[in-house]
C-alpha cells in the first residue's frame, strides 16, 4: 500500500449499530454492475469512496482477474480479490494465484464424463486462473462470453490432455437446455462435484472444496478481519456461501429466489444503485430514499432508505466429498540427502511461503512462541486396506478395544509440539471420523476432510483445505501420517520435526538389517549394482515438512501429472532436500491379518491403560 493510501481514514459505523467494516465483498455481474453489465456513476462513486476510506473491496466474480481488470483499475483496488467463483484468489495488482481450489483429475474426469454423456454436442468452456481453453468450434461459446468482456478463448484440439488443470468448467445455453443438463448431471455428480446455476444462460462446474465463501474465509485471513467486519453483497445462487460467511449479508432486489430466501437483509436492484445504497450507508453521505420492497418486507434505517429485512437465513454450505484413498506402500530410498535443489516447485499457482510467516497462531502451545506458526498433523485414514481382506476400512479395526485411527491421532494429542490434527477421511466415513475425536478426548482433531482416489490426492486434499492459512504464514509445518502406523513415540516425532525445521523437510525411516542386501539388475536380468545396507532405508510415515515448501511442491506436480508414492517424493522429483531421521522399527503399517496380530499383541502387553 503506498504512502497516501497508507493515510485513509479507519471505517466508520452504519446504521447506529456500532458496527465497523473492514471488507467488502461484491459479485460483479447482477451486482456491481447493472443488467447492460455496465458501472454505474453512483456505484463507482460510493466503492471509490470506501476505498478512501480504508475499506479493502474485494470482486467475487466468476470471470478470470484479466476480464475485470478495467473495473479494478477504475474502482483503485488492491489485494486479494476472489475469481473463478471462489475457485481462485488473485492479487489485484498481478502474478500468480494467491490461492486455488482446482478440479482434481477424478473430479474432472465425472464432470467431463457427465456432460458429455448428456449433451455431447454442447460446448465446455475450461477455465484455469488465468485463460479459457474449449475444444468446440468457434461461434456461440466465443460470442457469449465476449458478451461478459472474457479474453479470447484459447482452442485446443481436445480437452482431455495437454491443457492445463481448471478451475471450473462452464457450458452455455438456453435455460431450457441447462436445466434438463442439470437434471441429468446433479444425479452423477452429487457430493463429488459442484454444479451451480450461475446465470440463467451459465452451468457451471467447480471442485467440492471451491465456493465463494471459502474464498472469502480465506480472504479474511489474508487481511486479519473478522466475520463482523465484513459486508458481502451478491444476487445468485453461487452467492448464498457469499453472504452466509459475512457477517452482514445482502441480497440484491434482483436476486434468486434462493438467495432472496436466506438473506437476512436486502437492497435494491443493480438497476436502482442497490450497491451504492448500502455502501452510502456504512460510510455516511446522501442518496435518496430507496423504495420499499414490493412484498412489504424490511425495515426503515436512521437515513430513511429501506435496507433490511428478515426472513429466515438457514444454512446452506456445500459439503467436499471424493473417492477413497488407497494409500501407498513404504517405497525403498537410498539414505543421505538427495544433494541440492534442482528446481523451483512454485508451479503456476502457488504464493505461500516457506511458512515462518506473518501472522502465525494466537497463544502459545507446546513452549512455541505465536509467530512461529503452527504444526499441523495430516492423518491419512481414507484408503480400504484391501490387503486386510476384511470388509471395512482397516483404520476402524480395533486394538485393545481401541480403533487404530484414534491410536494414530493420539501420537500427536499426546506431542507438546504438534498443535492439531486433520483427519483425511473416506467420503463415506467423514461423520464417523468427526465423531471418533470426542469419543476418545481427541481434542486437537480441528477438521475432517473426504480423501480422494489415491494417496497423493487425499494429501492434496489436505493442502488445499490448509492453503489459505499455508499462504497467511498461520501453519508453519505439516506432517503427513498413515492412520495404519498406531506406533510411532514422542521423541520420533520431535526429532523429526526438528530436523523438518532445520532442513525443510524430513521423514522417519529404519536402516535394512545388516544381512539385508539389495541389488540393481540391467532388463536381462544381470546384477549391475549392489547396494550395502547401510546406505538403504526404509521409509516410514510421519514424514514433516515446512508448509509452504510443501505446498509448492504438490502444486508443482499437479501441473505435471505427477503423483508420488509417498509425500516426500513429490519434493525430492524437484531436487529439494530430504533428511532421513532414524525411526524405530516398531513404526510399522498395519497391512495384514499377520500384521493385525503382531499389534494386538503389542498393545495387550501395553496394559489396559495403555488408552490411545
Amino acid at each position: 500500500m503506498d504512502q497516501e493510501k497508507g493515510r485513509r481514514e479507519a471505517p466508520v459505523a452504519v446504521d447506529g449499530a456500532g458496527r465497523s467494516y473492514q471488507l467488502i465483498a461484491v459479485d460483479v455481474d447482477g451486482t456491481l454492475l447493472d443488467s447492460a453489465h455496465a458501472l454505474r456513476p453512483r456505484v463507482r462513486a460510493a466503492v471509490r469512496a470506501a476505498r478512501a476510506r480504508g475499506i479493502h473491496v474485494a470482486l467475487a466474480t466468476g470471470k478470470l482477474l484479466r476480464s475485470v481488470g478495467a473495473l479494478v483499475a477504475e474502482l483503485d483496488l488492491e489485494g486479494p480479490q476472489i475469481t473463478c467463483n471462489g475457485a481462485a484468489i488473485m492479487d489485484a495488482g498481478g502474478g500468480p494465484p494467491m490461492a486455488v481450489w482446482p478440479l482434481l483429475g477424478g473430479e474432472l474426469a465425472l464432470a467431463l464424463g457427465a456432460i458429455r454423456e448428456a449433451d455431447p454436442e454442447i460446448g465446455i468452456a475450461w477455465y484455469t486462473a488465468d485463460a479459457i481453453y474449449t475444444d468446440a468450434e468457434p461461434g456461440e461459446l466465443d460470442r457469449v462470453l465476449a458478451a461478459y468482456h472474457e479474453p479470447a478463448l484459447i482452442h485446443v484440439p481436445t480437452l482431455d490432455a495437454g491443457v492445463p488443470t481448471p478451475t471450473k468448467l462452464l457450458v452455455t445455453g438456453t435455460p431450457a437446455r441447462l436445466a434438463a443438463l442439470r437434471a441429468w448431471v446433479a444425479r452423477r455428480l452429487t457430493g463429488r462435484v459442484q454444479v451451480v446455476t450461475t446465470t440463467p444462460d451459465f452451468l457451471e462446474f467447480f471442485s467440492p472444496e471451491a465456493d465463494k465463501g471459502r474464498a472469502l474465509r480465506a480472504v479474511m485471513d489474508l487481511l486479519g478481519v473478522a466475520a463482523e467486519g465484513v459486508l458481502a453483497l451478491g444476487d445468485g445462487e453461487n452467492d448464498i456461501p457469499l453472504l452466509e460467511v459475512a457477517g452482514t449479508g445482502i441480497a440484491m432486489g434482483n436476486a434468486v429466489a434462493a438467495l432472496r430466501e436466506r438473506a437476512r437483509r436486502h437492497t435494491v436492484s443493480n438497476d436502482e444503485d442497490g450497491v451504492a445504497v448500502v455502501i452510502e450507508g456504512v460510510i455516511g453521505g446522501s442518496s435518496p430514499p430507496a423504495p420499499p420492497r414490493s412484498d412489504g418486507e424490511g425495515s426503515q434505517n436512521r437515513d430513511g432508505q429501506w435496507l433490511v429485512g428478515e426472513p429466515p437465513s438457514p444454512g446452506l454450505s456445500p459439503v467436499a466429498t471424493g473417492e477413497g484413498s488407497p494409500e501407498g506402500g513404504e517405497p525403498a530410498r537410498q539414505g543421505g540427502e538427495p544433494g541440492r535443489r534442482r528446481g523451483a516447485g512454485g508451479g503456476r499457482r502457488a504464493a505461500a511461503r516457506d511458512g515462518e510467516g506473518s501472522r502465525g497462531a494466537t497463544g502459545r502451545r507446546g513452549g512455541r512462541s505465536a509467530g512461529a506458526g503452527r504444526a499441523v498433523a495430516v492423518v491419512l485414514g481414507a484408503g480400504q486396506g484391501t490387503r486386510m481382506g476384511g470388509e471395512r476400512n482397516k483404520v476402524w479395526l480395533s486394538l485393545g478395544g481401541v480403533p487404530m485411527l484414534a491410536r494414530a491421532i493420539g501420537i500427536f494429542e499426546r506431542s507438546p509440539l504438534v498443535d492439531e490434527v486433520m483427519v483425511v477421511a473416506h467420503p463415506a466415513e467423514v461423520e464417523e471420523c468427526r465423531e471418533l475425536a470426542p469419543r476418545f478426548g481427541l481434542r486437537k482433531v480441528g477438521a475432517v476432510v473426504a480423501g480422494g482416489a489415491t494417496r497423493h490426492q487425499s494429501e492434496e486434499r489436505a493442502l488445499e483445505a490448509l492453503r489459505p492459512r499455508i499462504v497467511a504464514g498461520e501453519v508453519a509445518m505439516v506432517l503427513v501420517h498413515d492412520g495404519a502406523r498406531p506406533f510411532v513415540r514422542e521423541d520420533e516425532v520431535a526429532r523429526l520435526l526438528a530436523a523438518a525445521r532445520e532442513v525443510g523437510a524430513a521423514l522417519l525411516a529404519t536402516p535394512l538389517d545388516a544381512d539385508e542386501l539389495v541389488v540393481e539388475a540391467d532388463g536381462g536380468g544381470v546384477v549391475t549394482r549392489v547396494f550395502p545396507s547401510s546406505e538403504i532405508w526404509r521409509a516410514r510415515t510421519p514424514q514433516a515438512f515446512a508448509a509452504g515448501r510443501l505446498l509448492s511442491a504438490y502444486d508443482a506436480a499437479r501441473r505435471d501429472g505427477f503423483e508420488g508414492t509417498d509425500t516426500a517424493s513429490a519434493l525430492e522429483r524437484l531436487g529439494e532436500r530430504v533428511r532421513v531421521v532414524s525411526g524405530e522399527r516398531g513404526n510399522v503399517k498395519i497391512t495384514t491379518p499377520d500384521d493385525l496380530a503382531r499389534a494386538e499383541a503389542l498393545v495387550e502387553g501395553m496394559g489396559p491403560g495403555s488408552g490411545v
